[in-house]
């Protein structure tokens, strides 16, 4: 049997960047014994199969999923690789999921699913920033809330959930799938970004059988694709969401100039921090035993189980938090009042 790898994300864990790359290296990759399939890519995202990931989601269903198993019946190569980062979302609908693996069994293919998971204070904010970057302006305070206390965030009555208990993202995979055909890795947003590529590769040639027998020669153009943004970028992109057709009064940069004249440029021009250490143990207390469950059954350990994992009070980094969290609350109450 042929084996098709199922990259669910998670969003946040180098998932654009290894798409770009794949799609890079799309025909070496097949000569290697790994097939990319054309089914379920959106024209303006040609990277990933997204619009399959988005149709299950929203729908339910997907035009894609027969094209998908007639696209992979067809194919001769040994192994397949589908990849969105939506993918991880379909845990609110399993019954899609048991509907994916159908379809691509069908086709001759052994399903076998690949996740990546990250220690999920900078994975939550990075979720709320990215969640900003696509129209959803709304108080940190109404994000972190449900985060802590459900470990999960819903946009309204959205089918779309950010899920930050990992265990409950997996539980329907590995149903479906088998927890033998599941694997799990930790992502480390703090190492070279060339990492996730070797990783990644790791995996392919552990699961797909025949990948990577002979070397090759492939391209990395873009080593980090859809990265952070600076806080100054950060309140850029809120305003300019909030505001599409400007107001010149509450431009951000002339606010910070008027109200902190001396609000250093290193801060604006670096990676923004916005959760205190308060919120971040809260976190911790909430998720932390669940990233052990994960370490105990898969393997895989995501550094946020205890207070060691987290930097101690007196890190400047939380300094940096504070100052950049006041400015941020400061700035979207004057701005949605």
């Amino acid at each position: 049997m042929r084996t098709c790898i199922v990259h669910i994300g998670t969003h946040k864990t180098g998932t654009t960047s290894l798409q770009v790359f794949m799609a890079q290296n799309r025909t070496t990759l097949a000569s290697a014994g790994l097939y990319l399939p054309d089914a379920g890519r959106p024209a303006q995202i040609p990277i990933g199969n997204h619009q399959l990931a988005w149709d299950l989601l929203m729908r339910g269903e997907s035009k894609d999923l027969p094209l998908l198993t007639d696209e992979l019946r067809k194919n001769t190569i040994e192994g397949a690789l589908i990849t969105s980062e939506d993918f991880d979302r379909l845990h609110v609908r399993p019954e899609t999921i048991e509907r994916l693996a159908e379809a691509i069994r069908s086709a001759g293919y052994v399903p076998k699913v690949v996740v990546y998971f990250r220690p999920q204070a900078g994975y939550a904010e990075s979720i709320y920033v990215e969640m900003i970057k696509h129209g959803h302006v709304h108080p940190l305070a109404n994000f972190l809330e449900p985060s802590i206390s459900n470990g999960m965030y819903r946009q309204g009555d959205s089918p779309v959930v950010m899920d930050f208990l990992y265990t409950r993202i997996l539980e329907p995979w590995v149903r479906v799938f088998g927890k033998e055909h599941v694997i799990v890795r930790a992502y480390d947003p703090a190492r070279a970004s060339e990492h996730i590529f070797q990783d990644f590769f790791n995996v392919l040639m552990q699961a797909v059988p025949g990948f990577g027998r002979k070397p090759l020669e492939l391209a990395v153009s873009q080593p980090r694709a859809n990265d952070s943004l600076t806080f100054g970028a950060l309140l850029d992109t809120a305003f300019a969401k909030l505001f599409p057709h400007g107001r010149p009064e509450a431009e951000p940069r002339g606010l910070l100039r008027s109200k902190l004249p001396d609000f250093p440029a290193d801060l604006l021009n670096a990676r923004y921090a916005l959760f205190s250490r308060d919120e971040t143990l809260k976190l911790l207390a909430a998720l932390g035993p669940d990233n052990a469950v994960i370490e105990r059954e898969y393997g895989a350990h995501i550094g946020f189980q205890n207070e060691r994992d987290i930097a101690p009070q007196d890190d400047p980094v939380w300094r940096k938090a504070t100052v950049e969290r006041a400015i941020f609350d400061q700035f979207l109450a004057l701005w949605t009042s």
